[in-house]
């Protein structure tokens, strides 16, 4: 394409339209995937706060119900509404909050901002399909085929923090510290170089995309998985232990099993819902992926231009399919996700701990 006026601003009116686009869907998707997060971990901590109140009510029950103090069976009942209130919401964010909806309005965002940003490499690099004069109309066509797949879905407007207000201080306190922990808002946005080169596309999209971001997280829910299962291993560990002291003696101790295995069976939860284990998998698969495709065209700086846009289009296809494969994997968890926390809490009720 040759770079008369006409055809610049043809060239930087359209990257202007994806870099918007792909702002405003990746904002939507990182915000809701923070909301979906934040809630687990309060669903998680309302399980374990749940079955620990509840199981506490009834050791106290058990070692007061001879003794007529009123007080200590206040803070029985105590333990036990806290129990129920515990419980209860819990039950109530894993269905109602953490809903499929959202999960899906998340990954719809996520698979629309990495979808848009496929085309814009695709099209700033001129590779297929955007190799031929009428590149514009098969962008602008391709875009509108995207957006189809959130024409239902409203996105997440940006918020401003105060750090000093009250009302950020405990925000931030709910959701953990991690919502907001900067006081800012996220000013991060997509910049694509309209005079990018082929040797600024390998060092920034693909050498970048490896070490910036998918051999980097990788490592992350690899130590996210470690600790959960190092912990998952503990409380295993401490039910067994439990087990044997209680049936070696006759002992209440022995409810406390039912804690300690919910416990356990949350941490599997959490660890699956949030999809470490694949994630770790898919993006070191990915990473490969790109290193090998990386080293085999390393020296194509100085090659044709068909071939540089051949590697172009070989690349944006990787990503592609990584993004549709993760797409179709975390559609497939929605229902058991929908599932999983309700069937611990059905079983905590089954057992009269709350």
């Amino acid at each position: 394409m040759s770079n008369t006026p006409i055809n610049i601003e043809r060239k930087r009116s359209a990257l202007d339209y994806l870099t918007g686009q792909i702002d405003v869907w990746n904002r939507t998707a990182n915000k809701r995937k923070k909301k979906i997060s934040v809630w687990r971990k309060r669903v998680f901590f309302l399980i374990i706060f749940g079955t620990f109140c509840g199981l506490l009510s009834q050791q106290l029950y058990i070692t007061i119900e001879k003794i007529d103090d009123p007080h200590e069976l206040d803070l029985h009942e105590v333990l036990a509404i806290l129990s129920a209130i515990s419980i209860a919401l819990a039950s109530y964010a894993g269905s109602q909050i953490i809903s499929s909806e959202l999960v899906k309005n998340q990954t719809k965002a996520r698979a629309t901002s990495e979808a848009l940003k496929v085309q814009a490499y695709l099209y700033l690099l001129e590779a297929a399909p955007y190799a031929k004069k009428n590149r514009e109309r098969v962008l602008y066509d391709r875009i509108e085929i995207i957006m189809k797949d959130v024409s239902d879905s409203t996105p997440e407007l940006d918020e401003v923090y105060d750090n000093g207000s009250l009302k950020y201080k405990w925000k931030n306190f709910l959701t953990l510290g991690r919502l907001g922990r900067e006081g800012k808002k996220d000013v991060w946005i997509q910049k694509f170089d309209i005079d990018m080169t082929f040797q600024e596309y390998i060092e920034e999209r693909v050498e970048g995309q490896i070490n910036g971001y998918y051999l980097k997280k990788a490592a992350l829910f690899q130590k996210y998985l470690n600790r959960g299962n190092s912990w998952a291993l503990i409380f295993g560990f401490m039910g067994v232990a439990v087990g044997a002291v209680a049936a070696s003696a006759e002992s209440s101790i022995s409810m406390w099993i039912a804690f300690l295995s919910t416990g356990a069976a949350s941490i599997g939860s959490y660890l699956a819902s949030n999809r470490y284990e694949y994630l770790m998998l898919s993006y070191v698969s990915t990473a490969s992926q790109l290193e090998l495709i990386s080293a085999k065209y390393k020296s194509m700086a100085s090659a044709s231009s068909l071939a540089q846009k051949r590697f172009v289009a070989e690349t944006e296809s990787i990503f592609a399919m990584e993004h549709n494969a993760w797409i179709s994997e975390s559609s497939s968890y929605v229902e058991e996700d929908d599932n999983e926390d309700e069937d611990i809490v059905d079983e905590l009720k089954d057992n009269n701990i709350s």
